[in-house]
């Protein structure tokens, strides 16, 4: 009579305690510190727990640091903010990373910005969501103080100098 089940027990399902890390953490861990090398223990443990749902101590960010493999990607997640044309791109960029769990100080460093920049982003953003992501106009928003007729004067003086007082 077969069995349900399998011949061979399956591999042993390695341990997780509260003291180890899940690779995955470890590996975002070396990940970040090598996009961005200013970052302290702290920022880092920030940005898994606002991932991963559990902040590793500072202390082991340092100790996975110095004994980890390399980093995977050695690239820039994101262009600096000035290579980024489309000015509604670079906000989302800046809200994107400060939703991953970045400080604005770090947001500034990362992208060449400077800090109130990224302070008016999120100010902007908090306020208006994202209907404020787009870009404002920068018209005027009161009418002239002078009127038409006004102006018109004023032209036909500045080209008819003879006419009176300049």
């Amino acid at each position: 009579m077969a069995s349900l089940l399998p011949a061979e027990p399956p591999p042993p399902v390695p341990k997780v305690t509260k003291r180890s890390l899940p690779p995955d953490i470890r590996q975002e861990i070396i990940d970040l510190h090598a996009q961005y090398p200013a970052f302290h223990p702290h920022e880092i443990a920030t940005i898994c727990f606002v991932k991963f749902n559990r902040k590793p101590a500072p202390a082991t960010v340092k100790l996975i640091l110095t004994s980890d493999p390399k980093p995977t990607t050695t690239e820039r997640r994101h262009p600096r903010y000035s290579e980024i044309e489309d000015g509604e791109t670079r906000r989302r960029t800046v809200i994107r990373l400060h939703v991953d769990g970045w400080n604005a100080k770090s947001i500034a460093e990362y992208l060449n910005v400077s800090r109130t920049t990224v302070h008016d982003i999120l100010r902007r953003f908090a306020e208006e969501q994202f209907a404020g992501m787009p870009d404002k106009s920068r018209a005027r928003k009161r009418p002239r103080k002078a009127d038409i007729s006004t102006i018109q004067e004023i032209k036909k003086l500045s080209e008819n100098p003879d006419i009176g007082a300049y």
